[in-house]
């Protein structure tokens, strides 16, 4: 007769949930684990568990997520703190790009329903065996030369706006002042 192995993993990640929701546990977890900036400039006080994920289904099967909404202190501008369990049993080197994935999946959601871009916050909590040892900044997974990096990833995009460029100008480049006129 085989023995079943237990996955315990899914019971760690269900008693984080559980307690999580708790919204006092949840507020001593990020006394203890956000940047001290970021914890002076949200008010606690305010925090809500976000009941309607703002996330797509595919993209959350990836990871068990509890997000909430907190308000900026002195202000009325919304912030959400995201914090998602890691279900893998080993480190997974493409989870900034997931983590990015999410954290724009929140900012859209929060448009539609706000009209506006809030400050989303990301804590990934892991609690597989053996040690994270890949990055948790999504620059870190882009291949090409580090100066290139820096100075262009995630950075603002760069705007071509033709209405400001005049047609003599877009007829000195013959093939893409073409692209300009037509």
């Amino acid at each position: 007769m085989e023995k079943k192995q237990i996955n315990r993993s899914n019971d760690h990640d269900n008693f984080f949930v559980n307690s999580m929701s708790n919204l006092c546990v949840a507020k001593n977890f990020f006394k203890q684990h956000l940047p001290q900036q970021l914890l002076q400039a949200l008010d606690l006080d305010t925090l809500i568990l976000c009941k309607d994920k703002l996330v797509n289904s595919k993209l959350r099967s990836w990871v068990t997520d509890m997000l909430y909404r907190v308000k900026l202190r002195d202000s009325d501008q919304d912030a959400y703190i995201a914090t998602l369990i890691e279900h893998q049993s080993k480190p997974r080197k493409h989870m900034p790009l997931r983590t990015l994935e999410y954290e724009c999946e929140v900012m859209k959601g929060h448009l539609i329903l706000y009209k506006k871009v809030p400050l989303v916050y990301t804590i990934v909590y892991y609690n597989g065996q053996a040690r994270w040892h890949y990055p948790t900044d999504v620059k870190a997974l882009i291949d090409a030369p580090k100066e290139l990096i820096e100075r262009y990833a995630l950075k603002p995009f760069q705007l071509v706006e033709l209405n400001q460029i005049p047609d003599e100008e877009l007829r000195k480049h013959l093939w893409s002042g073409l692209m300009g006129i037509a």
